[in-house]
């Protein structure tokens, strides 16, 4: 499609937690295709650079593409804190539901390759395809983390300083400096306008906390999706953090584009990313059969239920056990899970996420507890077989029942795959050390839920750090964007006759 032809898309709006999640759909083509981009960029700004339209256009002729950020950045409503990886995924669901797209092909930029990994995981029908732009499978905020993550101590030292300069110097266009060296100092102007639109310093500064402290090792094993690693060479991480993403998903590839030169612009640096979507999704083909996903599992269990049979009498403990059942499955049903089966005095139940099994099972916990009875309760996250009659199997599922076995009465326990993937939803755990679980053949790290949520990711609450400039560029970009378009395109061709004067001077 040429890109002349392509119309500015209208913004439209999913509710989600009671707030309004913004998104915009461009293109008619047979294939559907996501983008989920980072914090620092703005959905109407990015309409007026020409290599962005053109790398759009190029979709548009193919695909349908849905374009998003996160809840709480750019033309979404502001929020208190920044949402659970689980509630990054299912934000994304969402919109796809609200496009009719039943599955698509997704790209995640940077923090933003982890809810769509989470997606692919937990509902592989949905996508058919990934690309995942300088992705990163664990972060850096540990010492101890930087071999296992792909950085030396010296490499893992410069990305922080930079990363942290960024989000402390919000507004000045520092995180280009992380995201592209090279081309930075050239477009500091509008990567500055670009974060003061699209997010307050403490939004900027929550998003960037929250994402470099997941964890998603455990998880891209789990993705059954053809994905596509894609790297920018001149990208401040070093080329080992993205490998180990490509080497951890079992049909993924990595991928370099060509480096950047001083005289690009953002979206020209990043021009052959559009044609590994375009690839990914025109060629895309589910390798997964849809019987395996990402699940988490909530298994409890009544404690000393022998010796309360034994004091109430059959019938008084049957009646009983109705009566915990019930709670279970309204407990279970409000969490959005699904009770698998009632074992004997337990249960197994399913969830897409583990911060909601946690959750339903402290509400279980605390209405057994207005029976007189105690639970013990364990949860874990992993890769089962969906059976037909929507059982489900798997070595995920021993382990979440050896979980709940570890657990003292009236205690939940979880391991460390849910203590990874619930960071920043306020839930406190508490470690417990590694234990061996019958019939698994490696010690796993487990945790206690403790005492009441602690504070999450939170987001304080200041208005942007945007400028007038800033106020009209964005009136400007919603109502002339071709104009805009057009003065970017001679200020390009301004630049590169510049850059190469000073090629031939040296």
């Amino acid at each position: 499609m040429d890109e002349g032809a392509l119309p500015i898309p209208d913004t439209r709006y999913v509710t989600r937690r009671g707030k309004s999640l913004a998104y915009q759909v461009y293109g008619e083509g047979p294939h559907n295709v996501a983008v989920l981009m980072e914090a620092n960029a703005h959905p109407d700004l990015m309409w007026t650079d020409p290599h962005f339209v053109e790398g759009a256009a190029r979709l548009a002729g193919h695909c349908r593409v849905v374009l998003m950020q996160q809840m709480g950045i750019g033309l979404s409503d502001s929020i208190d804190k920044i949402p659970t990886l689980e509630e990054q995924a299912s934000d994304l669901e969402a919109v796809l539901d609200a496009e009719g797209m039943s599955s698509a092909t997704l790209l995640g930029v940077l923090s933003m390759t982890l809810p769509i990994v989470v997606l692919a995981a937990n509902a592989p029908e949905r996508v058919e395809a990934l690309v995942l732009l300088t992705p990163y499978a664990q972060g850096i905020r540990n010492e101890s983390d930087y071999e296992t993550a792909g950085f030396t101590p010296a490499e893992a030292e410069r990305f922080l300083t930079a990363l942290d300069a960024a989000y402390e110097h919000w507004g000045e266009g520092l995180s280009y400096d992380v995201w592209d060296p090279v081309i930075a100092p050239r477009n500091r102007r509008i990567a500055a306008m670009l974060e003061r639109s699209s997010a307050s310093p403490a939004a900027a500064a929550a998003v960037f906390e929250a994402a470099f402290s997941a964890d998603v090792r455990e998880i891209l094993p789990l993705v059954r999706a053809p994905t596509r690693v894609i790297r920018h060479p001149t990208h401040l991480a070093p080329k080992r953090v993205a490998q180990i993403v490509a080497e951890l998903i079992p049909h993924g590839t990595f991928h370099e584009i060509p480096p950047s030169h001083p005289e690009m612009s953002i979206a020209e640096a990043l021009m052959p990313v559009f044609d590994h979507v375009l690839e990914a999704a025109v060629g895309s083909k589910q390798i997964d059969d849809g019987t395996r996903q990402l699940a988490s599992i909530l298994f409890t269990d009544v404690v000393s239920s022998t010796e309360l049979v034994e004091s109430r009498g059959d019938a008084d403990w049957r009646a009983l056990l109705d009566r915990h059942e019930g709670q279970i499955r309204g407990h279970v049903d409000d969490a959005g899970g699904r009770v698998v089966k009632m074992i004997g005095d337990g249960s197994m139940s399913v969830f897409t996420g583990p911060a909601a099994a946690i959750r339903a099972a402290r509400a279980i916990a605390a209405d057994a507890r207005s029976l007189d009875i105690e639970v013990r309760a364990g949860v874990h996250a992993g890769e089962c077989d969906r059976r037909p009659g929507g059982d489900i199997s798997g070595l995920a599922v021993h382990i979440a029942a050896r979980v709940q076995s570890a657990a003292a009465p009236g205690e939940i326990w979880v391991s460390r795959t849910v203590r990874d993937l619930v960071g920043g939803s306020g839930l406190e755990l508490e470690p417990r050390g590694r234990h061996s679980l019958k019939g698994v053949s490696e010690p796993w790290e487990l945790y206690l839920v403790a005492g009441e949520d602690v504070a999450s990711t939170a987001v304080e609450q200041q208005p942007t750090a945007m400028r007038p400039g800033d106020h009209a560029a964005l009136a400007l970009a919603r109502r002339a964007p071709r104009l805009m378009r057009r003065f970017n395109q001679l200020e390009n061709a301004r630049q590169k006759a510049v850059y190469a004067r000073r090629r031939r001077s040296e």
